[in-house]
């Protein structure tokens, strides 16, 4: 019998002519197929409505992240970058109709399934923020890319990899494009790469050290031994290890291969800030802010040397012979240590701040250096001379990070700038400056339609309240913005800085209108609630009260002990309330300046104060980990709200003063019951210490800024 090949095509045979009985045959087929068309075309009709609500919303019953990605066009299993924009379909314009249309019944639009990034609409809640919904309140967006704490390398060359406060930004290193991110649950402290490049390790806040496969992003291990934050990572020279130094004072030693914890080494007193493997493998170098740099045999486990410094060490880094160890110091200088012997080599000095993070070149001839005087130093081994400085920072140098074959140099910093360099010509290579400095202070224009934020980079920024646009940006301040504050019109916005200045702009032509010199460093300011007056809290113990519309000082409020943290003016603006690091509270009369009364109770720092809307309560926050209430203009206490051992930094009536919010070092915002003093929900996303917040005039959001270098909207979700 012949068989015709799989893949030829079966050669065409004539078609034989239809006898009578075949077609009576297919007539009744036609008959019957013209049938079950009728019955289906029934049935859709009563069907489709139906079907219809399912598919008009695809994610509905679908989980979060899964219908997150599908609506960015993001694989599932990958992590949509952050920062991108997801721009909506734009629907077809209607054609116009004579054709009555159906009357539709109005729904409240669905909330978002992931936050919203900065240009991109914010979700418009249906309900305000009241007693009975703030147990709804769901993140609604998120501005910023997180501020940058670490880079690495890979060995391969291929990959960059960027540490920030909400998880890990992939780059290709060669063209410097970012490739994907990586969330992380906590704030990442250190990076390090596996010597064959494909695995990335990571240290985090939440005492977590993660392992991640860079090409798909997967979590290999996730390892949970550590009872404080992991601020520093390394890998093994053969790949088998990852080494974790935490605030708990130990090291923890990993397998890769089976993830299980291999030895625990313990004998630092404080934090371990940094650790590095000898080129052998065979050597562990810890440095420590008790002060000390240990070195490690990992044959045996044992503590082989212990050099001893005269302050906080922080930096660390083994030559690529393995002979000497780097390490800087809180006194500002670097320290070449020989090995094993633990003699001093040579001393480097120059910095003018703490050292923060050091590199070797592969070659081993230079030392790199970045620091909190925000420069990087190059540094020649054999002599000590300071090559050169590199000066494009403006904040301290998180990272630095040099390819194996010596030419390219990347940092980071707090200022928000990844910056690529030629090496050693170092040659500014390219510039990312998309990450986010931190944020100080917030507040909310009157219409609610805007946020000013104070900066650490010395701007103030003014973003669109529905989207996070920029739109405009006031500068001149020559060191951090630490508060900030709108006029009751809206038309002028008050800025104050460690530059001893507090300026005052016009909003709506973006230029100032004039700049009040002060004789120190400004922590906060504030407006009164009629407009009259402007008052900053000073370093020097003093508050200054000056007419906002002269800029001339009518008062300095002297009767603190220590830095004043906090001013806030009574609703009526009849007086002042001003609190200090001496754990006091003064209320200041503004007929004539003088003290009214001096409220005591708090057992640390005071960094915030809050009148109620009807002025009846002043709330105050600690950082003794409680929230005090007082009743107004009497000051006697009316109540005290404990912030489960979290230092508080922040708190915020509602508009109607139902409502207490309270940000602080736990990362998390609290809403309180003023009446009944009772705590009515937590609010978790931030990955660094909650620093201001603020409720919107219609309390459709609450917003929030913290140290991890984002904004945060919250609101009412269905």
């Amino acid at each position: 019998m012949n068989q015709t090949p799989y893949n030829m095509p079966m050669p065409p045979y004539p078609p034989k002519p239809p006898s009578r009985n075949r077609l009576l045959i297919g007539c009744a087929v036609v008959i019957a197929l013209f049938l079950c068309v009728g019955v289906v075309l029934a049935g859709l009709y009563f069907i489709v409505p139906k079907f219809n609500i399912i598919i008009s919303n695809p994610t509905k019953n679908v989980p979060s992240a899964v219908a997150s990605q599908q609506l960015t066009n993001v694989p599932v299993g990958q992590t949509p970058i952050q920062g991108e924009t997801t721009k909506p379909v734009q629907s077809p314009t209607p054609v116009a109709s004579n054709t009555p249309q159906p009357t539709l019944t109005s729904t409240a639009p669905l909330a978002p399934a992931e936050p919203a990034l900065q240009g991109t609409p914010v979700y418009n809640p249906p309900d305000t923020i009241t007693l009975s919904t703030a147990n709804r309140l769901k993140l609604l967006a998120r501005w910023g890319r997180g501020m940058l704490t670490g880079v690495a390398l890979s060995p391969d060359g291929n990959w960059l990899a960027v540490g920030t406060s909400l998880g890990i930004y992939i780059y290709d290193a060669a063209s410097m494009k970012e490739l994907k991110f990586i969330k992380t649950s906590g704030y990442v402290s250190s990076l390090a790469f596996s010597p064959y490049s494909m695995i990335l390790a990571a240290g985090q806040w939440d005492n977590k050290v993660t392992l991640w496969r860079v090409e798909d992003s997967f979590l290999m291990w996730s390892w949970e031994g550590h009872t404080g934050s992991v601020y520093s990572v390394a890998y093994s020279p053969d790949g088998l290890n990852v080494a974790s130094g935490s605030t708990d004072n130990e090291i923890k030693i990993w397998g890769v291969p089976d993830g299980q914890l291999v030895r625990t080494l313990s004998g630092h007193s404080r934090s371990i800030n940094n650790l590095a493997y000898s080129p052998d493998g065979q050597t562990l170098a810890s440095a420590s802010s008790d002060k000390t740099v240990k070195l490690w045999n990992l044959g045996t486990g044992s503590l082989e040397k212990t050099i001893t410094d005269t302050d906080v060490v922080r930096g660390l880094a083994f030559s690529p012979d393995g002979k000497l160890v780097a390490y800087g110091s809180r006194d500002k200088t670097i320290k070449l240590i020989s090995v094993p012997g633990g003699s001093l080599v040579r001393k480097l000095e120059g910095h003018t701040a703490t050292l923060r993070v050091l590199v070797f070149s592969p070659d081993g001839g230079f030392l790199i250096s970045g620091a909190y005087d925000e420069t990087i130093k190059i540094w020649n081994v054999n002599s000590g001379e300071n090559l050169s400085t590199l000066d494009k920072h403006t904040d301290l140098v998180t990272g630095l990070a040099i390819s194996t074959d010596g030419t390219r140099l990347v940092s980071g910093s707090f200022d928000g700038r990844l910056l690529a360099w030629d090496f050693p010509a170092t040659g500014l290579f390219a510039m990312d400056d998309s990450f986010s400095p931190y944020f100080n202070n917030l507040a909310i224009d009157p219409s609610g339609r805007t946020v000013a934020l104070a900066l650490s980079d010395g701007s103030t920024r003014l973003l669109d309240i529905t989207n996070g646009d920029l739109l405009t940006s006031f500068t001149g301040h020559t060191n951090e913005v630490t508060g900030v504050a709108i006029s009751p019109d809206g038309s002028k916005l008050v800025s104050a800085s460690w530059d001893q200045s507090v300026r005052i702009w016009d909003l709506q032509s973006s230029s100032m209108l004039q700049q009040l010199g002060t004789p120190d460093d400004v922590e906060c300011v504030a407006y009164s609630p009629d407009g009259k007056y402007i008052a900053a809290g000073m370093d020097n113990n003093n508050v200054m009260v000056w007419l906002a519309s002269t800029g001339s000082l009518v008062y300095t409020l002297q009767g603190h002990g220590d830095w004043v943290y906090s001013v806030a003016f009574a609703p009526d603006s009849t007086y002042l309330a001003s609190a200090s690091s001496d754990k006091t509270i003064i209320l200041w009369r503004l007929s004539d300046g003088q003290i009214m009364t001096k409220l005591n109770g708090h057992t640390d720092n005071i960094t915030s104060l809050a009148f109620s809307p009807d002025g009846t309560l002043l709330a105050s926050g600690s950082w003794d980990a409680t929230v005090r209430l007082w009743n107004m203009p009497g000051g006697s206490e009316a109540g005290m709200l404990e912030a489960s051992g979290s230092s508080v930094d922040t708190l915020r009536f509602s508009t109607h003063g139902q409502i207490l919010a309270v940000g602080g070092d736990d990362y998390m915002l609290r809403l309180w019951d003023v009446e009944h003093q009772t705590q009515i929900t937590n609010l978790e996303g931030h990955t660094n210490f909650v620093i201001s917040l603020a409720f919107s005039p219609d309390e459709k959001y609450l917003v929030s800024t913290a140290w991890d270098g984002t904004v945060r909207i919250w609101g009412v979700t269905p």
